[in-house]
């Protein structure tokens, strides 16, 4: 069993991830290169990987629902369709 102090250091850690990959994705609009250049990427294949896109925009992965938008906004700035 978890208690409040533990629970207190998880949520603190979860804040700090988020708002590290927030000032990831902040910075590199703030770089002026606009979009990714994912037209021009071809790397090799490395294998599958389960995630899926609804239809209705909620993005999972391995079967649950990815929770966190400034990851969802990461994993689409380098969406491509092939």
């Amino acid at each position: 069993m978890t208690g409040p102090l533990e629970h207190r250091e998880e949520s603190l850690t979860d804040a700090t991830e988020a708002r590290g990959l927030e000032a990831l994705i902040a910075r590199a609009a703030r770089a002026g290169k606009g979009a990714a250049p994912v037209e021009r990427w071809n790397p090799d294949f490395c294998g599958d990987l389960d995630m899926e896109i609804k239809a209705d925009g909620t993005w999972f992965y391995l079967g649950t629902p990815i929770g966190r938008m400034p990851l969802v906004q990461l994993f689409s700035s380098v969406l491509r369709k092939d």
